[in-house]
């Protein structure tokens, strides 16, 4: 315990535009295949390498991408312990040390706030004006219920990878994501 290594295995998020290529990747594979057999760390290098020199990104790294998804999860104000588990890092320091620049202020939290309850007002005055039109033409197919207009957060897959990777399917909302990971 105590390694990156030890925290390998764990459940990560899959972006919806990224699971038609992990699920066909996992067409076909026993629950405790490899999603990737045979594939060595140098031959995905060479693989990115090659891949980014076509497209015209010759200084493109592998790591670039990970470093971009914890930066943009430290800026949407995703916690640091999230980010550290997602990245299979044993505790949040190193996430803190590295990307807590990226992390909002209050005065960030604040202006979303802000945000938040003008969305809030807007939905609430479009439900009443529902509701009214409702009355008003007696239709009962008009009425906007409150729990029918709440914002739902976006679904998303997970799956569970590691030294010996499970691919561990399972649709779960971002709110429960959280209890989730290992």
């Amino acid at each position: 315990p105590g390694t990156k290594t030890y925290c390998r295995e764990r459940t990560v998020r899959v972006a919806e535009w990224a699971w038609p290529f992990v699920e066909g990747a996992l067409t076909g594979k026993l629950p405790d295949a490899l999603l990737f057999p045979g594939m060595k760390r140098n031959a995905a290098s060479w693989q990115h390498r090659r891949v980014t020199k076509l497209l015209g990104l010759p200084g493109l790294q592998l790591r670039d991408s990970r470093h971009s998804w914890a930066v943009r999860a430290a800026k949407a104000g995703t916690p640091a312990e999230i980010i550290a588990r997602q990245l299979g890092h044993v505790d949040a320091s190193m996430v803190l040390r590295i990307y807590g620049r990226f992390m909002p202020s209050q005065h960030d939290r604040d202006r979303w706030e802000r945000i938040a309850t003008l969305q809030d007002e807007a939905q609430e005055a479009q439900e009443m004006k529902a509701s009214t039109t409702a009355r008003a033409t007696g239709s009962a197919r008009a009425r906007v219920s409150r729990a029918a207009t709440t914002r739902r957060r976006g679904s998303c897959k997970t799956l569970k990878v590691g030294l010996r990777a499970t691919p561990n399917l399972r649709s779960t909302s971002w709110a429960n994501q959280e209890s989730r990971i290992r």
